[in-house]
């Protein structure tokens, strides 16, 4: 950054040490559970309260995969194919409808879940 960039800008939040600390270890911690139980369906609710039910597809070091198959307890909207049930792109017909043969791969950011459980 240049000296006057620098100079014209206001800092407004940085994290403590301890906060990017725990941060850090939260996300290895779910990282290294994800990575070992990877295809597996699981539940998993985020520290919003919201919950999913899906499979696991991938893991990497700032996200969990999950695939999910549409209904209205868990997807009441999607980012891919309108409000509604729509698939990824435009797999869930164009109308926003309903569409059971396609699931949707969502990446969940590993510090903002609170439990993941196993289904069997």
């Amino acid at each position: 950054m240049d000296s006057k960039k620098k100079e014209n800008s206001q800092l407004i939040y940085e994290a403590n040490d301890e906060h990017v600390n725990m941060v850090k270890k939260i996300r290895e911690t779910c990282h290294n559970l994800c990575s070992t139980h990877g295809h597996h369906p699981v539940r998993v609710q985020t520290v919003n309260g919201e919950t999913y039910e899906g499979r696991i597809v991938h893991v990497d070091f700032y996200c969990l995969y999950l695939e999910v198959t549409p209904n209205a307890r868990q997807f009441p909207f999607s980012p891919y194919g309108g409000y509604g049930y729509g698939g990824y792109g435009g797999y869930g017909g164009g109308y926003g409808g309903y569409n059971p043969y396609y699931s949707t791969v969502m990446p969940l950011v590993l510090f903002d879940l609170l439990t993941i459980s196993l289904l069997y």
